[in-house]
């Protein structure tokens, strides 16, 4: 967003490759490692922009795998 507090992400699971916004969570972002697999709580959600619509997920909360 233009206050760059907002995060868009691209996930993957398997082979599917997952759209997530993260609302107020840029700064937390910059703890986050590309390549490392995490758990993660979201709602999805649909994403209409410019007349295109598709599926998102809002990320709610995420902590690496494995850690209990």
């Amino acid at each position: 967003g233009q206050d760059k507090k907002h995060v868009r992400l691209n996930m993957k699971k398997g082979d599917k490759l997952v759209k997530v916004l993260a609302w107020n969570k840029a700064e937390e972002s910059a703890n986050w490692t590309t390549g490392t697999t995490y758990d993660i709580a979201f709602s999805p959600s649909i994403n209409e922009w410019q007349g295109r619509v598709e599926v998102q997920a809002e990320l709610k909360d995420l902590r690496p795998h494995g850690n209990d």
